[in-house]
């Protein structure tokens, strides 16, 4: 039962983020309703990279609660050769180098997606506020592009800094998310007042 505690825990913080992936694809279709060749296509390689993306992130993910696991127990010294049997140490930061480029992928999909939407702007007829959130959400989605970036980035330097501890930073990086989140909502909502009191 224990064993498919531990497996049903990653598989359940996988499909959170593919919910997150899912409903800013969704968000997208309901906003525009733009379906041309280019988001077509744009949209077919998210699909692939999310079909990509979903093993690395289960193991990582399995990886990741069992070492926290270990950690809060007390028994990390004890169970880092189990640890080693999922993933060795040293092979860590490639493993982060996998997650961090499927994670690029997708986010860029979706930027390219929203960048497309501006160059069609005129045809969708987007008033002031619906630029702006599109705007918006195309710096948002380009935001962790660049923290993607920044995690492989890391990751390559701790391989060669044969510092394979590295990666824990690289996966650290990805805290941003959360930060840039608030301060970008608080922006966000301080300018859409400032909008619609001016139309």
């Amino acid at each position: 039962m224990w064993l498919f505690v531990q497996d049903l825990l990653p598989f359940g913080v996988c499909i959170l983020f593919i919910y997150w992936i899912w409903r800013s694809q969704c968000l997208f279709f309901l906003r525009y309703g733009l379906l041309d060749d280019t988001v077509a296509m744009l949209n077919l390689a998210l699909l692939f990279f999310v079909l990509f993306y979903v093993y690395p992130l289960k193991f990582l993910m399995t990886w990741l609660l069992k070492y926290m696991y270990a950690a809060i127990t007390g028994n990390l010294f004890e169970e880092m050769p189990k640890l080693a049997e999922i993933i060795p140490m040293d092979k860590l930061p490639h493993l982060m180098i996998i997650y961090g480029l499927g994670f690029v992928c997708i986010w860029l999909c979706l930027y390219l997606m929203y960048r497309h939407v501006l160059k069609k702007r005129g045809m969708l007829q987007l008033n002031e506020i619906e630029l702006y959130e599109t705007r918006f959400s195309a710096n948002e989605k380009l935001s962790l592009v660049l923290i993607g970036l920044l995690s492989v980035l890391l990751s390559l330097l701790s391989i060669g800094l044969k510092f394979p501890i590295g990666a824990a930073l690289a996966g650290w990086v990805y805290n941003l998310i959360w930060i840039l989140t608030i301060i970008r909502v608080r922006k966000r909502k301080k300018q859409l007042k400032l909008l619609l009191e001016t139309h």
